[in-house]
């Protein structure tokens, strides 16, 4: 952890009140760090309590339940003895240390903290400025307060379930991840002891809702809100946050939701809490509140009613405040506290977010000016789809435009928030409808969200541009448009006039590469309907006037190909340099490995009806994994997907209709070398096949792949998820093929191999030879001539990974060795 991640630790909560007379404030002198420190790391104090004091008068008894000292860095958590719901932390170096000591019953809380000159002190702080106050609250039995489920129970039944697979954003730095499948948990929360956090049992609609809804909140941002837990184990440690909607309320009892301030980015990774609610909408908007608290929002409260949290008026509530609590307000925004009456009118939880988020708001995507508008996608006859014309409001000074051409006559167009977030939206919509000089035809800005223009036009082009907008007035009837953000849709039609602009050429082929010879497709993926197309292939063959031709390139080589598209309306060239790649050699020959059925695994198993785990693996050369062997407990569609290791980005996803029984299963899924790929199921159908027990890690496919452990090995390191004997491929040439002599016989030994650096080869002869070692490409990269003896040694350790070939020249004789780096 960082030093900034040491700085600053505060919780909020739903559900109390006090107030605190800032006058009276002590400060508490406990010694330097280390005096302070040494009773609570010391190993044969270990398990005993530690006393502090925490004014002249008043000691407490902490239990320590963490205590580890690493590279100089100490981590503390404990309890306070014979105090239900007091909680003691601190961590730092031996420089500086900061933490506190709450009590949830008596709200009283205590900052612990180091003076410029080295003294650990401690003193009491506004509870307001660590735990919310006057929260709606919970029915008295809205939740459980025992830890419910063991772990073992628990995990069993997030296998059971099977949590929608959602997300906002793929590939955004940051993640919040949304934990409704229950979750065995161990942070600050519970003084560093283990929670068993059961699941709420949501149905999938409902979960989708609220996913829905508290994606809405963060559409602006480059975040991603996401139900996969696979994007948080994978996001960097500073910018993840999980927050775990259940029923076990061990955290905070009586309290709504609980978040510890600016921990979205402090590196500790403890969870934030929504516990139970009756319906989807309170839930998804406390877990909005909390992330809030996580990026370093505070409460938005109300100096009128002595509140810290403000209730809101007319439709319109702030996310910080409690509007969808008692009073349900249909608008919920993040607010600056322009309302009457705001206690919070210095922060901007907008731009707050931004800062805290890596690349803070998420890229425009439409221009705010007419010479770049985006043009309206249409079926060919004017009809306009929401699903094809949409876009995100993400700052309040962004504006969208389109674009569209009509012969003339009647346009009619409906501009939506986000229908599909349960009549929840953030975004009040003004729309324009502007001439081709962008000048104002009509504006519409009804009461409501939506907004909507019919209009008779003269042929020609026009542009619609939308706004995020306020309404009323923001101190107590309306809002501004500050937090007038998100989500947008264009629906309509209108006359479509004729495409003038000239064509834009485009094209894909089916193949870039391969061995020896390579047959390719092309496909014309030109816009703006060109009427003649001529295509360069790049190797001297004669142009070909098809549309979609099919060529062959029967000698290696790199060839660049271009295409020139042509209409009435002009002409275009796109020309993709060295696009096509034909190296010499043969295609490898494919090999299978890992265990070759689901009886080759020990411990026995069963069909898992919705358990979307699998299995981690390591690239070692650059690999197609074909096909796979499943084994199904009746037939449908299964999605597959691989991610990499890094940020948990889909790199391979396949949906395939997999017959009752056993299967091969093709997937074609080219791989870089790399560590820690994923390979899983996702989606709401598995019931395949998976070991309970007796793998035996690593599994080693021909040194291509290594299989090393299941994506859950901390709890069942054994099992075997899903995926049996791999059919794999190395990718490239093969150009030991055709040399005329039989590799197995060469009498060519190398070892290591796969290798690191040094590199021992065993030669076939005594005599003066050549050694050369060539990349796949051909390309020279060791000689050394007149060698004599039986062996020697190579260092390689400045080469890339891959295979190299081992050439040996004795006369005319030529033998030849495979040599594999991999490290």
């Amino acid at each position: 952890m960082t030093r900034k991640g040491i700085v600053g630790l505060s919780i909020m909560l739903f559900g109390v009140t006090f107030a605190f007379a800032q006058a009276e404030v002590k400060v508490q002198l406990q010694g330097t760090v280390i005096d302070f420190v040494e009773p609570f790391v010391s190993p044969n104090k270990t398990g005993q309590p530690v006393t502090v004091a925490l004014d002249a008068s008043r000691e407490i008894q902490v239990e320590v339940n963490v205590n580890t000292v690493t590279n100089g860095y100490y981590d503390v958590i404990g309890g306070v003895a014979g105090v239900e719901h007091a909680s003691f932390f601190f961590d730092g170096y031996p420089d500086a240390i900061s933490g506190k000591v709450i009590f949830m019953d008596t709200r009283e809380a205590f900052d612990i903290f180091t003076t410029p000159s080295g003294q650990v002190a401690i003193r009491p702080i506004d509870i307001n400025k660590v735990i919310g106050v006057d929260a709606w609250e919970l029915p008295a039995n809205a939740f459980t307060l025992s830890n419910g489920m063991t772990s073992e129970e628990i995990i069993e039944a997030q296998e059971k379930m099977a949590i929608p697979q959602l997300e906002s954003q793929p590939g955004a730095t940051g993640v919040l991840y949304l934990d409704f499948d229950g979750e065995v948990s161990t942070s600050r929360w519970n003084n560093g002891q283990t929670i068993n956090a059961q699941s709420l049992n949501w149905s999938d609609q409902n979960i989708t809702n609220a996913w829905k809804l508290t994606s809405e909140d963060y559409l602006p941002f480059n975040v991603n809100v996401t139900t996969i837990r696979a994007r948080y184990d994978n996001a960097p440690a500073d910018q993840r946050m999980m927050c775990i909607y259940t029923t076990t309320n061990t955290a905070a009892p009586q309290y709504g939701g609980v978040a510890y301030i600016s921990s979205f980015s402090d590196g500790r990774n403890d969870p934030c809490w929504a516990f139970f609610s009756s319906e989807f909408k309170g839930e998804a908007e406390t877990g909005s509140h909390e992330f809030g608290h996580t990026v370093g929002l505070e409460h938005d409260g109300d100096n009128n009613a002595g509140t810290n949290y403000y209730l809101g008026h007319g439709d319109w509530g702030p996310i910080m405040g409690a509007s969808y609590g008692p009073t349900k307000r249909k608008i919920s925004q993040f607010s600056k506290g322009e309302y009457q009456g705001a206690t919070n009118t210095s922060q901007d939880d907008v731009a707050t977010i931004a800062n805290i988020i890596d690349a803070g708001y998420k890229t425009d995507d439409h221009s705010n000016t007419t010479s770049n508008a985006t043009p309206l996608v249409t079926d060919g006859s004017g009809n306009v789809a929401a699903a094809d014309n949409h876009g995100i409001i993400e700052k309040r000074t962004d504006k969208d435009v389109f674009e569209f051409t009509t012969t003339g006559g009647s346009v009619q167009f409906d501009f939506n928030p986000a229908d599909d977030f349960l009549d929840h939206p953030n975004l009040d919509i003004q729309a324009r409808l502007l001439d081709n000089t962008g000048a104002e035809i009509v504006k519409s800005d009804p009461t409501g969200l939506s907004a909507s223009i019919s209009q008779n036009l003269a042929a020609g082009t026009y542009y619609i541009e939308i706004d995020g907008v306020g309404y009323g007035n923001p101190l107590n009837t309306g809002y501004s448009d500050y937090g007038s953000l998100g989500y947008f849709d264009i629906s309509g039609s209108y006359p479509e006039g004729p495409n003038t602009n000239p064509p834009v050429a485009e094209f894909t082929a089916d193949a870039t590469e391969g061995c020896g010879s390579l047959t390719v497709s092309f496909t014309d993926q030109s816009a703006n309907s060109p009427t003649s197309w001529s295509w360069d292939f790049g190797d001297s063959s004669p142009v070909s006037t098809l549309q979609n031709p099919t060529h062959t390139y029967s000698t290696p080589g790199d060839y660049t190909v271009t295409l020139t598209t042509t209409s009435q309306y002009g002409t275009d060239s796109e020309i993709k340099t060295q696009y096509i790649s034909v190296m010499t050699g043969q295609p490898y020959t494919a090999v299978k490995g890992g265990p070759v059925d689901n009886t080759s695994v020990g411990g026995g198993g069963y069909f898992t009806a919705n358990d979307t785990r699998g299995l981690i693996f390591d690239v070692l050369q650059p690999s197609v994994i074909k096909s796979v062997k499943v084994f199904a407990d009746g037939a449908g569609d299964r999605t597959i997907e691989v991610l990499d290791a890094v940020g948990g980005n889909v790199v391979h996803t396949k949906t395939v209709n997999i017959p009752d029984g056993e299967s091969r299963v093709t997937l074609d899924f080219a791989l870089d070398p790399g560590t820690d790929y994923h390979i899983k199921i996702t989606g709401s159908l598995v019931s395949l096949y998976r070991n309970n027990a007796g793998a035996s890690f690593p599994y080693d496919i021909s040194g291509l792949i290594s299989i090393t452990q299941t994506d859950y090995a901390s709890t069942d390191p054994n099992y075997y998820y899903y995926f049996y004997d791999w059919e794999v491929v190395q990718q490239g040439c093969d150009q030991t093929v055709g040399l005329g002599m039989d590799k197995s016989n060469s009498g060519i030994s190398v070892y290591p191999n796969p290798a690191t650096d040094l590199v021992h080869i065993e030669l076939p002869s005594s005599g003066p030879c050549e050694v050369n070692i060539v990349d796949v490409a051909g390309k020279n990269v060791f000689q050394q001539s007149s060698v004599t003896g039986t062996s020697m040694k190579v260092f390689m350790g400045d080469l890339s990974n891959g295979v190299y070939i081992v050439k040996v020249q004795y006369g005319q004789k030529l033998s030849v060795g495979k040599i594999v780096l991999s490290r």
